[in-house]
């Protein structure tokens, strides 16, 4: 378990550069599942009023624009 010492979290989201190239404009590896579990820790630190602030890596998917877009939306309508 991940212990937090702060009244914030930031969570960096890096995936393998060999894998990735990130120049295509679109998601090139299917993170979706990853992110739904995320979403759901991140409601947690919400709920302890935690500030969470994130960074998606080209290399995560291919398409941090897309990851960020996900990530909000199981944030905002996916119940625990």
């Amino acid at each position: 378990m991940d212990t937090i010492t702060a009244d914030f979290t930031y969570i960096r989201w890096v995936g393998d550069r060999k894998k990735v190239t990130g120049t295509l404009g679109k998601v090139e590896r299917d993170r979706s599942e990853d992110i739904k579990e995320w979403a759901v820790k991140i409601k947690g630190f919400l709920d302890n009023s935690l500030e969470v602030f994130g960074y998606f890596s080209k290399s995560y998917s291919g398409y941090p624009p897309g990851d960020v877009r996900m990530l909000l939306d199981h944030i905002k309508n996916d119940p625990l």
